[in-house]
């Protein structure tokens, strides 16, 4: 499979050419193939954001380039195509909702697509299917909870039929089941229609779900490779601000003690299976 994102040697600031100009953004390479689950993590200020924002052109390069699907992203014709490409999810579904009726809101993008109107209401079938909301479709969404209303905003990319979700910190205002629901649709979406997913995340839990983890610090990326590579790492994480999971942290203490468990452990199911033998 190609790579449907691609940025090489990507520079962003902000306050350019001011006296408190901050570089958010030093000179990152990166590569996300089509179909790949990928989870950018580290603390705040570290250039998650910044960067997931280039993949669909709600910010420009100061230096380096953009590619998406193979396209080099350079005027704003390409930020358009780029906008169909890249969908993106923000941390406050309330920012993304602007409808009062849940069918309303999903169909907002494909209407500013022009698209005909029996286009549209497929697409609106099809998208809250897709996240088990179909139920919804009539419900005003300030009366949903917050992981139902992070599944609509999901559908309302979906309904745009990108090929590659990037959503930033999705999860991070939910209680824990609204988390569940939001985790389960996002690995349904890539596991069984291949649609690409970047997840930012702070949860590591979340991470350990992935292909690829990238771990980004002061702009850079300074870790990357499976959740098994990056998380048998403890104490480099820990250098870095960052959390691991909880097993892994388990793992890690376990083996303080003297007990012999693979480092590369990274959930329950497989510390258990481990034991148990």
């Amino acid at each position: 499979m190609g790579n449907i994102i691609e940025v090489k040697n990507l520079v962003h600031y902000y306050n350019k050419g001011k006296e408190n100009q901050l570089t958010a953004l030093k000179g990152v390479n990166l590569s996300i193939k089509e179909g790949e689950f990928v989870v950018i993590i580290g603390h705040n200020g570290s250039g998650k954001s910044t960067l997931a924002k280039h993949f669909n052109g709600l910010l420009e390069p100061h230096s380096g380039e953009v590619y998406i699907g193979g396209k080099l992203i350079s005027n704003e014709e390409d930020y358009y195509v780029a906008r169909q490409t890249v969908g993106l999810v923000f941390q406050n579904p309330d920012n993304q909702i602007i409808a009062t009726i849940v069918e309303e809101d999903v169909a907002f993008g494909p209407e500013n697509l022009g698209l005909p109107q029996k286009v549209i209401i497929q697409r609106v079938d099809e998208a809250l299917k897709l996240v088990g909301m179909e139920r919804y479709r009539k419900h005003p969404p300030h009366l949903l909870s917050g992981g139902q209303k992070q599944r609509i905003a999901i559908a309302g990319i979906l309904a745009m039929l990108p090929k590659c979700i990037c959503l930033d910190e999705p999860t991070a205002m939910l209680d824990p089941q609204g988390r569940r629901e939001v985790m389960e649709t996002i690995y349904l979406l890539n596991k069984e229609q291949g649609i690409t997913i970047v997840h930012i995340t702070h949860h590591m839990e979340e991470a350990a779900l992935a292909d690829r983890v990238i771990v980004m610090e002061s702009g850079e990326i300074v870790m990357e490779g499976t959740p098994k590579e990056i998380f048998k790492e403890v104490e480099r994480l820990r250098e870095l601000g960052l959390d691991v999971p909880v097993v892994t942290e388990l793992v890690y203490d376990l083996n303080k003690e003297g007990y012999n468990i693979p480092r590369d452990i990274i959930t329950v199911e497989e510390l258990v299976n481990f034991l148990c033998q």
